[in-house]
């Protein structure tokens, strides 16, 4: 009788066995990986959220910022971010720059879906925000 040819059943479970916990190793990896890419996806969103509300706040502050010239800057530093018009939302206190005395404070809050800028679907799986958000305050440039 050759040896070789037929595998003994221990063996065959031992390989098997093994096939097996390789399988759920690679899985285990893989999902460690790509949930580690989401959740560093999210902090840099976070952070381009940040930033575009802190640029919000300085065209607010601007002696002559009008709500027109605000909404524009929000656009343009969004747009740059990769957010679409429909998934983000900037709210100004008080809402019309203009109106505000030398001196005073003004809010800028942006509020992104997180959703729409998302890696996949991983927030099924691991915590991810729901929605980004960042105040940002400012000064209005002038004479008290």
């Amino acid at each position: 009788m050759a040896h070789g040819l037929k595998s003994s059943p221990a063996r065959r479970v031992v390989r098997g066995s093994a096939m097996v916990e390789t399988v759920f190793t690679i899985s285990l990896m893989l999902f460690i990986v790509f949930a580690g890419l989401e959740i560093s996806w999210a902090v840099y969103k976070k952070a381009e959220v940040t930033n575009a509300a802190r640029m919000v706040a300085r065209a607010a502050s601007l002696a002559d910022a009008t709500a027109e010239t605000v909404q524009a800057t929000a656009q343009r530093h969004m747009t740059v971010a990769g957010f679409a018009d429909s998934d983000w939302q900037l709210d100004l206190e008080p809402s019309d720059p203009a109106s505000v005395a030398g001196g005073d404070p003004i809010f800028a809050e942006l509020r992104v879906d997180y959703g729409a800028v998302s890696l996949g679907r991983f927030g099924d799986w691991i915590p991810v925000p729901e929605e980004i958000s960042s105040v940002a305050v400012m000064v209005k440039e002038g004479a008290n």
